[in-house]
C-alpha cells in the first residue's frame, strides 16, 4: 500500500487552499461507524463521504446478482472502524447533505479511495468540481475490470452474444428529460447506460453543467429516430429502460452515451454487469479531459 501524501500534495494545493477558506476542516478523525464502503460516521459527529468512488451498499435486495456482495463493506470495516484516519480535501469540501467530502488515508498509509477501486469494491465516480484525481481513479477502475476483480468478476455480455450481433431496436424520441434520460413516443423512459450527467434542475449550482447536458442531449436525439441496445440488465429499480443509444449520422453510427462524455457534459458512471462499451466511454472521457471541455474546463 502506498502513502497518498505525495499524490495529493502536488495535485491539491489549490483545492486545499479553497477548502481552508470555507472554514476549519478536520485533518484527522476516528471512525465510529462504517455506513457503507464509501461513507463513515466520525466520533465527533461528522459524516464523511469518499470522493471519486461509489461503492455498492451491503444490501443484496438493492441489486441483482452476486456481484453486489458485502466483501467491500467487510474489508473497509476491518480497515477503519474504530481507528484513526487522515482526511484530504479537494475543491469542494462538503456536499448538499453537509457531509465532509474527502480522500481518506488510513493510519497505515492505505489510500482508501484508490484501493477500493483497485480491489474492485467500488466504481469511479468523478463529480465536478472534485476531479483532481479523476484520471488516476479511471485507470484504477479499468485495471480492476481487466483483472475481473471484485464486482467486475462477471461477464459483460450474455454467453454467446457480442456487441456486433446485439439486436438494435429503432425507436423515436419524444423528448429529452435531462442529460442522460429520454422519453420515447410510447411513453417509455430510457436511462443511458454507463454515464452520469448533471441534472438540469441544478444547472445554476456552482460547478454544475445541467443545462448544457440537457441541451446537448436534446440537440442530438429529440424528435429523432435512435437505436436502443440493451445490456445484461434491461431496467433499473425505478422501472426505467437501461440502454446504449445509437444515432446514424454523416460520419456513420455513433454512440450517444460516449458523445455526451466527449462533449464534456457527462462523465463515466459504469456499474456491472452493464459494461459492454466501457472502452468507448473511457476513451471519450480521456479526450474530453485532455481538451478541457465542459465540466473538465479549468479543473
Amino acid at each position: 500500500m502506498r502513502m497518498i501524501q505525495s499524490t495529493l500534495s502536488a495535485a491539491l494545493v489549490v483545492a486545499m487552499a479553497a477548502s481552508a477558506i470555507a472554514g476549519a476542516l478536520p485533518e484527522q478523525a476516528m471512525v465510529q461507524h462504517v455506513v457503507k464502503p464509501d461513507e463513515f460516521e466520525l466520533s465527533g459527529g461528522e459524516s464523511v463521504r469518499l470522493i471519486g468512488v461509489d461503492a455498492p451498499i451491503a444490501d443484496p435486495a438493492q441489486r441483482k446478482g452476486e456481484y453486489y456482495g458485502k466483501a467491500g463493506f467487510d474489508w473497509v470495516r476491518e480497515l477503519v472502524e474504530g481507528k484513526q484516519i487522515r482526511l484530504h480535501y479537494d475543491a469542494e469540501p462538503r456536499d448538499v447533505f453537509d457531509r465532509l467530502l474527502a480522500y481518506v488515508e488510513t493510519a497505515d498509509g492505505v489510500d482508501l479511495n484508490l484501493e477500493l477501486l483497485r480491489r474492485g469494491y467500488a466504481v469511479a465516480a468523478c463529480f465536478p468540481p472534485n476531479v483532481s484525481r479523476c484520471a488516476e481513479f479511471s485507470r484504477a477502475q479499468q485495471q480492476a475490470m481487466q483483472a475481473r476483480k471484485g464486482i467486475w468478476d462477471v461477464p459483460s455480455v450474455k454467453p454467446g452474444a457480442s456487441s456486433a450481433n446485439m439486436m438494435l431496436r429503432k425507436v423515436k424520441v419524444a423528448r429529452v428529460i435531462d442529460g442522460d434520460t429520454i422519453q420515447l413516443e410510447d411513453g417509455t423512459i430510457v436511462r443511458y447506460l454507463g454515464i452520469d450527467a448533471p441534472e438540469s434542475e441544478v444547472a445554476w449550482r456552482k460547478g454544475a453543467f445541467g443545462y448544457e447536458a440537457y441541451a446537448s442531449n436534446k440537440a442530438l436525439v429529440e424528435g429523432q429516430e435512435v437505436l436502443l441496445e440493451q445490456d445484461r440488465e434491461v431496467s433499473d429499480s425505478r422501472g426505467r429502460t437501461l440502454a446504449w443509444v445509437w444515432i446514424d449520422g454523416e460520419q456513420g453510427r455513433e454512440l450517444v452515451n460516449a458523445r455526451l462524455i466527449e462533449d464534456g457534459v457527462a462523465w463515466v458512471a459504469l456499474f456491472p454487469p452493464n459494461t459492454r462499451h466501457a472502452d468507448k466511454l473511457f476513451a471519450a472521457q480521456q479526450r474530453a479531459q485532455q481538451a478541457k471541455r465542459g465540466i473538465w474546463a479549468a479543473r
